[in-house]
């Protein structure tokens, strides 16, 4: 965010697309936080507007 923020962009929002099987999150769970970190959003894109 902040290298988009310091091009003169403003309101800068990331969507996340195309998630691998999803796994319920349980941080207190080892295995299942880092299984969840292997099925985040494979691809994202980033959507901001530029500053006048």
């Amino acid at each position: 965010m902040f290298l988009i923020e310091y091009r003169g962009f403003i309101a800068p929002e990331i969507l996340r697309l195309h998630p691998l099987n999803y796994v319920e999150y349980d941080k207190d769970d080892v295995l299942k936080d880092l299984v969840y970190r292997f099925n985040m959003g494979q691809d994202y894109a980033v959507i901001a507007r530029k500053a006048s």
